[in-house]
Parts: C-alpha cells; structure tokens; sequence
C-alpha cells in the first residue's frame, strides 16, 4: 500500500496507469499493434495493467530486505 499511496517517494509518477496499453489509463489494449509504450517504464509500478514493472518489484524487494515493508528487514534479521 505505501507504494501506492506514496508513490514519488520510490520515484513512481502515478501508480495506477500503466507504462504500456492505451485508454485512461494504459491498460485496455491487449498485445497487438495499437498499444504502445508511455513514457519511461522506470516511472511506473504497472506494465500492462496486470504486470508489475521491474521498477515496482524492486520497491518491494528493498522494502522487504532493508525495510520499511518487513518487521525487521530481512538482511537485519539474517545478519543476527
């Protein structure tokens, strides 16, 4: 939820449109040759609507090995 609700902190512009599609908000075109790429898909957490972008899962991998998505980050629990 804290990507979501606080998205410019992790560098993302607007977690619910996608990096790739079309319509409001990217994701109503499935593969074909209508849908196209928005903009730098670093600046998403969605690639087509579905799929989180590599951005978004790296978010949430150092959320949960150095905090703050884990009670105590997992790097810190294994270093004890």
């Amino acid at each position: 939820m804290e990507l979501i609700k606080n998205p410019d902190r992790f560098g993302i512009d607007d977690p619910l449109v996608a990096c790739w599609g079309d319509g409001p908000y990217h994701a109503t075109v499935y593969c074909n040759n209508k849908a196209k790429v928005w903009g730098d898909p670093g600046r998403f957490a969605s690639w087509d609507g579905m799929h989180m972008t590599e951005k978004a899962y790296n978010v949430i991998a150092e959320g949960v090995l150095k905090g703050p998505f884990a009670n105590q980050p997992l790097l810190q629990n294994c270093s004890n």
